[in-house]
C-alpha cells in the first residue's frame, strides 16, 4: 500500500507539472495572435466567475436536492432545445473532411456514385459514413425534407447525454449535489459545443462514448450483470468513429489493475474486452465487404504517415502539406510507408528540439476553439462570424473560449497539487479523479506523438469538465478522499 501511495503521489506531481507547463506554453503563444495578457485577463475573469458560480450553487444546494427530480430534466430539456435551435440558426455549409463524408453519405444512401478512394485513403472516416448513411435513409423513410434535422437530433442527444454522464460520475466520486450541477454546467459552457454540434464529423459523433462507457464501468463495479460488456460495446462503437475514445478505456484499465486484486479486475476487464473486440470484429467484417477494401493496399494511409506528420515542424497537416501530398499520391501502402519513414529520418535531428516541441504544444493546446474554424468556412454566415478567427466576432469568441479552457487547466493543476497534499497527509486516492487525470494526460501525450490538431480536444470536453469540477470542489470544499 505504501508503494502504491508513493506511485500515486509521484503521479499527482507529474500531472500538475505537465498541466502547468502546457498552460504556460499555451498562454504565451495563444493562437490567432491573441496577446497573452488579454487571454490571461479573460482566464482570471473565468476563474472568478466559475468560483462564484460554485459558491452560489453551494448556497442553494438544499433547494437543488429537494427539487432536483424536477429541475434536472427541466434543465436538460431547455439545454437540448436551445442547442438544437442555435445549431439550426447557425447552420453552415459542410466544409473540409466533413463535406466529403456528408456528401458521400448522401450519395450512398440514395444510390448514386460515392468517391471510394477518399474513404480508402482515410479509413477512419468509413464507420462515420455508414452511420450517417443509415440516418439519412431513416430521415428519407420518415419524410424529412432535409436529413440534417434528424441527424442534428442525434448530435444534440449525444451532447446532453455526455452532460448527464458527467453529472452522474461526479456523484459517484462522492461529491456534493452542488458539484454535480457544477460539472454539467461546466460542460454546457463550452463554446465549441455550441458551434460544433451541427458538424457531424468524427469529433462530434464520438463525443459521448468514452464518458458513457466509464459510467457503465462504474455500474459494473457496483452490480453484477452486463454492464461491463455494455461498456466494451460502447467503447468499441466510439473507437470505430474516433480512435482517441480508447484513451479513457486505457485509463480505466490502469486504475483497475492498480487498485484491485487480479480476480476482481479480471471479472471487470474480460467482459469489457469481449464487448470491445466484438464491435471491432464486426467493423472489420463490414470493411472487408465494402468497396474500399479493394483499394486498401493501394490507397490507405499507414500508421507511419500519422507519426511522420507529428514528427516534423509543429506536427500539423498544414505545415507538412508537401509531404502529405506526396505520400497521398504514392501508389501502395508500402510506398507510403517508405516515404513516411524517410521523412522521419531526414528530420530526426529536430524531433526533440525545444522550439519544435513548444510549437507543437501551442498547435495542440493554445486555443479553446477545438478546431471550429476548420468547419466554419462560409464568409457572411452567422457561424462563420462567431466561430472563425477571421469572422467579425471570431477574435472575441476565441478569447472567451480559450480563457475558459485555460481556467479549467488551472483547476486541473490545483487538483494535482491538492491530490499530492492529501496523499502525503495519509489520505487515499480516489479512482474517479485519477481516471480523469489519466485520460487528460493520455490525450496530451497522444497529441505530442501523433498529428498535432487542436480539434482532437473536442470529444474530450466531458473529461475537461470533470477535471475542472474536481479541481474546484477540492479547492473550495476540500478532499473527499479519506
Amino acid at each position: 500500500m505504501r508503494r502504491k501511495k508513493m506511485i500515486f503521489s509521484i503521479w499527482e506531481v507529474l500531472f500538475a507539472g505537465v498541466l502547468c507547463l502546457v498552460f504556460l506554453i499555451a498562454l504565451t503563444g495563444t493562437q490567432f495572435n491573441i496577446a497573452w495578457y488579454k487571454v490571461g485577463f479573460v482566464t482570471v475573469i473565468w476563474l472568478l466567475c466559475l468560483t462564484l458560480l460554485f459558491v452560489m450553487l453551494k448556497k442553494v444546494e438544499s433547494w437543488l436536492e429537494r427539487y432536483g427530480k424536477i429541475l434536472f430534466p427541466l434543465f436538460c430539456g431547455i439545454w437540448a432545445a436551445a442547442l438544437y435551435a442555435f445549431s439550426c440558426f447557425a447552420r453552415n455549409q459542410p466544409a473540409s473532411d466533413f463535406a466529403m463524408v456528408y456528401e458521400g453519405a448522401l450519395n450512398y444512401a440514395r444510390g448514386t456514385e460515392v468517391y471510394w478512394p477518399y474513404f480508402a485513403l482515410w479509413k477512419n472516416n468509413y464507420p462515420l459514413l455508414l452511420l450517417l448513411t443509415s440516418l439519412i435513409r431513416l430521415s428519407d423513410l420518415l419524410g424529412f425534407a432535409d436529413p440534417f434535422y434528424l441527424i442534428l437530433c442525434l448530435s444534440v442527444a449525444m451532447v446532453i447525454w455526455s452532460g448527464i454522464c458527467v453529472f452522474r460520475l461526479v456523484g459517484y466520486a462522492g461529491k456534493s449535489t452542488a458539484c454535480q450541477w457544477m460539472g454539467i454546467l461546466l460542460f454546457a459552457g463550452f463554446l465549441p459545443c455550441w458551434g460544433g454540434t451541427q458538424n457531424f464529423y468524427t469529433d462530434t459523433m464520438s463525443l459521448c462514448f468514452g464518458i458513457w462507457a466509464c459510467l457503465l464501468c462504474q455500474k459494473a463495479f457496483e452490480k453484477a450483470g452486463g454492464y461491463g460488456l455494455a461498456a466494451g460495446v460502447v467503447w468499441g462503437m466510439g473507437c470505430s468513429i474516433k480512435a482517441t475514445v480508447a484513451i479513457s478505456m486505457v485509463a480505466v484499465f490502469l486504475i483497475v489493475m492498480m487498485t484491485m486484486q487480479w480476480k476482481q479486475w479480471l471479472r471487470l476487464l474480460l467482459p469489457v474486452g469481449a464487448g470491445f473486440l466484438l464491435i471491432l470484429g464486426g467493423g472489420t467484417v463490414l470493411w472487408d465487404q465494402s468497396p474500399c477494401a479493394e483499394l486498401e493496399e493501394e490507397r490507405t494511409a499507414p500508421l507511419e504517415f500519422w507519426l511522420a506528420l507529428g514528427s516534423v515542424n509543429n506536427g500539423s497537416y498544414r505545415e507538412n502539406r508537401e509531404f502529405a501530398s506526396v505520400c497521398e499520391a504514392a501508389s501502395g501502402k508500402e510506398a507510403k510507408r517508405e516515404i513516411a519513414r524517410s521523412y522521419i529520418q531526414e528530420n530526426r535531428k529536430e524531433l526533440f528540439s525545444l522550439p519544435r516541441l513548444i510549437s507543437k504544444t501551442r498547435c495542440n493546446f493554445a486555443s479553446g476553439f477545438f478546431g471550429l474554424p476548420d468547419f466554419q468556412r462560409s464568409p457572411g454566415s452567422f457561424a462563420y462570424e462567431l466561430f472563425n478567427d477571421y469572422g467579425k466576432y471570431g477574435g472575441y469568441v476565441a478569447m472567451l473560449a480559450t480563457g475558459y479552457f485555460y481556467a479549467l487547466l488551472i483547476f486541473g493543476i490545483l487538483s494535482g497539487i491538492l491530490g499530492f497534499r492529501n496523499l502525503i497527509r495519509g489520505g487515499s486516492p480516489e479512482w474517479m479523479i485519477l481516471m480523469t487525470q489519466l485520460t487528460i494526460f493520455g490525450l496530451m501525450l497522444f497529441l505530442m506523438i501523433w498529428e498535432a490538431n487542436n480539434r482532437q480536444l473536442y470529444n474530450h470536453m466531458p473529461w475537461l469538465a470533470l477535471m475542472g469540477v474536481f479541481g474546484i470542489s477540492e479547492t473550495l470544499e476540500g478532499r473527499t478522499r479519506k
